[in-house]
């Protein structure tokens, strides 16, 4: 088959994929591709309006990921609980804010926050070595704790 061919297959392929699988195809693999491909990658994302933002927000949402794999292979510490699942989520996005990788554990509670029933608490855990970091983080939130 001719490069010429081999391109526009690569291309009708490529263009055949969804948003998602774009993006995350460009945020992951990028660098594995051949600087043709690569080429042609970079196209169909500017075809699609794809912004240099919206590739800022998934190269971030990509690394976060990754920080949260590495989570599993240290010592977790629980920095806080919380009896409702809204100050847990501002505790989560306080934390993330400030580049501290952590782990929610109890958000998937059914209908907790409707019955006001909390046997047991929504936990927020960190790796070891962020807790400092993490209880200054959450210093100035008001937490009920459980």
């Amino acid at each position: 088959m001719e490069p010429s061919h081999d391109r526009e297959d690569l291309a009708r392929v490529i263009s055949g994929w969804n948003r998602e699988t774009l993006i995350d195809e460009y945020v992951r693999h990028r660098d594995d591709f051949e600087p043709g491909a690569q080429e042609i990658l970079e196209q169909e994302l500017a075809r699609r309006g794809l912004s240099e933002e919206d590739l800022s927000e998934a190269r971030q949402a990509y690394r976060w990921e990754l920080a949260k794999r590495a989570l599993a292979d240290e010592k977790l510490v629980t920095v806080q609980r919380f009896s409702d699942r809204m100050t847990a989520l501002v505790a989560q996005d306080l934390l993330e804010q400030a580049g501290i990788p952590c782990f929610v554990r109890g958000l998937d509670r059914l209908f907790s926050d409707l019955l006001a029933l909390s046997f047991q608490p929504i936990t927020i855990k960190v790796a070891e070595h962020d807790v400092p970091r993490a209880q200054e983080a959450l210093h100035d939130l008001q937490l009920d704790e459980a």
